[in-house]
């Protein structure tokens, strides 16, 4: 929870860390860290990993994308399965994870993004404090990117999160022009 807590904040200060990362390859080492629930679970993994490349903080993105498939792992249905995507479209780079489940109300599913936040079928459990995917949204923020949530119909959710590559560093905001402010 600590840990959690601490990198929420971390995010949601902004970032002046940047480095080349490939969500794709982060996508790759967050399945291999899950690897032991995927197969407690009987889950089936299914990917399309695309190079998913930008500048950005590396830590929080890999946190980013773990948190995402830790979501999926943790909620999906037994014997369920999950899909991973990742790659590039236009000026910017995209992961979605998708998994089947339990079904969640729409007018849940946008309340999933804020910090200790869990849909009624979780609250009481031992599966976490509601803060993973709130992480995701503060991190993709934090990257000037954005962060769409979906349940599906028949059940489970999809998370869509788009970052753009352009070149402007994090740290310095963009003027009306696109231009660096003085900073």
């Amino acid at each position: 929870l600590i840990d959690a807590l601490l990198t929420l904040a971390r995010s949601e200060r902004g970032t002046t860390v940047s480095e080349f990362v490939d969500l794709a390859t982060a996508c790759e080492d967050s399945l291999d860290a899950a690897a032991v629930r995927i197969g407690d679970r009987h889950l089936k993994v299914t990917c399309a990993l695309e190079p998913a490349e930008l500048d950005g903080d590396r830590l929080l993105l890999e946190r980013m994308v773990g948190n995402l498939i830790d979501n999926a792992t943790r909620h999906c249905d037994r014997e369920g399965w999950i899909h991973v995507s990742s790659g590039r479209h236009d000026n910017s780079v995209f992961v979605e994870v998708v998994n089947s489940g339990a079904p969640i109300p729409s007018d849940v599913v946008p309340s999933l993004l804020e910090p200790f936040r869990r849909a009624n079928s979780r609250v009481g459990d031992s599966a976490g404090a509601g803060l993973g995917l709130a992480i995701v949204k503060a991190i993709a923020t934090s990257h000037r990117g954005t962060v769409a949530l979906n349940g599906r119909i028949g059940g489970g959710l999809e998370a869509l999160v788009h970052l753009p590559t352009h070149e402007t560093p994090l740290n310095r905001p963009a003027n009306a022009n696109g231009d660096e402010e003085p900073g």
